[in-house]
């Protein structure tokens, strides 16, 4: 236990016919709390290391972002940046035009087949609910088709993919360009890690706008 909630279960067998005590549930209790207080300072220690971690690698970021880039250079950089912060081999980014049209501008670990076959379905019913997003999303069971993005099922080189990252980068409340993360093994963003997503997608929208 951790103050009252539940972080985890013991669980306790023995050869011969045993009646516990009161005493014994006392003991229990207090071994239970001890664990699950180890537990807690685990995770908060990991989460400290996993937040320095991401913030640096943040800060040299938002450095290179700053840089006097050419459209094409920034693309790169800011692509190349989300795929170091998720720790993702694929990944692809997306410009939304003023026709409300994507053209894929950076992609790595995926074919251009597989990259036309997502522009094809960002143009459908999946436009909208990219637009309509306003923060980074994360397809974390891609084993249900009635949850996910049909693109992922009608592509052999994405089939196998265990969850998605969806990255809009916006500005002044409408999105200028997604980036779409793949995972290969299962994941789960933890807090830490969607704020800083948040705060690369929030400097990453600006930057595209000045160049």
């Amino acid at each position: 236990l951790v103050g009252r909630e539940a972080v985890g279960r013991l669980s306790l067998a023995g050869a011969l016919p045993n009646r516990w005590q009161e005493r014994d549930l006392d003991l229990a209790r207090i071994i239970c709390r001890q664990l699950g207080a180890a537990a807690e300072r685990i995770r908060v220690f990991e989460d400290s290391q996993l937040n320095n971690r991401l913030m640096a690698k943040l800060i040299i970021h938002s450095e290179r972002l700053n840089r006097n880039y050419n459209l094409s250079d920034l693309v790169k950089a800011i692509g190349k940046a989300a795929q170091e912060l998720t720790g993702v081999q694929q990944a692809a980014m997306f410009l939304l035009e003023q026709s409300n049209q994507y053209t894929c501008a950076w992609h790595t670990g995926i074919s251009a087949q597989t990259v036309a076959t997502i522009t094809a379905h960002l143009h459908g019913s999946q436009n909208k609910d990219i637009l309509s997003l306003n923060s980074p999303l994360l397809l974390d069971d891609l084993s249900n088709p009635a949850e996910s993005p049909p693109w992922i099922y009608w592509n052999d080189e994405l089939q196998d993919l265990s969850a998605a990252g969806v990255l809009p980068l916006i500005f002044e409340q409408r999105v200028s360009a997604v980036i779409l993360v793949f995972y290969r093994q299962p994941a789960q963003w933890k807090r830490i890690e969607l704020e800083v997503f948040q705060a690369f997608t929030r400097q990453a929208a600006i930057a595209l706008e000045n160049s």
